[in-house]
């Protein structure tokens, strides 16, 4: 009465008619979706076109895409989670819609999905660095584009997209530096990595540890921004930042 394994397909049919490459695209849209609903790699195993121009036996071809994913990669995206204890759930989104909200809007956000999709769960300093200038910059936009002043660029998004979890967890890393305030230390660091000739006063007191946790919470407060655009519930978003976000000690 056990089942060991289960698999899982999406058909597409499509409307109209298209190229393989812009079914392709399509497919690859699907999957960065549940990659950023679930937190994890997510990358189609095999895809396979039936098209009766096609003079392959059957009209098919077989594509695997996964072969292009790294072996730790490939670990990640396939090892096991419990649904139940997953925040985003059929029974707790309108998912029908978020992939219609997703698929007819342009989100700017595709570096973010990439780091999602190729995250290796290893990340040496200079990537830190790397993170903390984007996702700095992310969130400034999110400001921007809620025609917040440059001195509420980095405050609004944090306490409109951020859950007390995420701002609990900022304030305690920021506590070493010379402000408790969390936009004003955030932007601090941005401009210590992007500026050669500016003293690292935050820099030299943050480890590693510590740099890739805070990339983490900025990270899932960007992804707040986004399941909201997309129709995740508010309370629902929260749990997910909950679920993912590391731990404080």
């Amino acid at each position: 009465m056990l089942k060991s394994e289960i698999s899982y397909s999406i058909n597409l049919d499509l409307l109209r008619s298209s190229t393989a490459l812009e079914a392709f695209k399509i497919i690859f849209e699907i999957a960065d979706l549940f990659s950023l609903l679930t937190y994890s790699p997510v990358y189609p195993e095999y895809i396979q076109i039936l098209d009766e121009s096609i003079t392959t036996p059957h009209g098919k071809i077989f594509l695997y895409p996964s072969m292009l994913a790294t072996q730790k990669i490939i670990k990640i995206a396939t090892r096991e989670q419990s649904h139940r204890n997953m925040p985003i759930r059929k029974n707790t989104i309108p998912l029908d819609q978020i992939i219609s909200n997703w698929l007819s809007n342009q989100y700017d956000f595709s570096i973010l999905i990439s780091s999602i999709q190729n995250d290796s769960e290893i990340v040496n300093i200079h990537e830190a660095h790397g993170e903390t200038t984007l996702y700095a910059t992310q969130l400034e936009s999110i400001g921007y584009l809620a025609n917040k002043s440059k001195y509420d660029r980095y405050e609004y998004p944090i306490k409109t997209y951020a859950n007390d979890t995420i701002i609990d967890g900022l304030s305690r890393i920021f506590s070493v530096g010379t402000t408790s305030d969390i936009a004003v230390s955030i932007s601090e660091l941005r401009n210590e990595i992007a500026h050669v000739q500016k003293p690292k006063v935050l820099l030299k007191k943050l480890r590693l540890k510590e740099m890739v946790r805070i990339n983490q919470y900025l990270q899932l407060t960007i992804i707040g921004y986004i399941l909201n655009q997309i129709g995740v519930p508010t309370d629902v978003i929260s749990n997910y930042q909950d679920h993912h976000a590391p731990p404080h000690n």
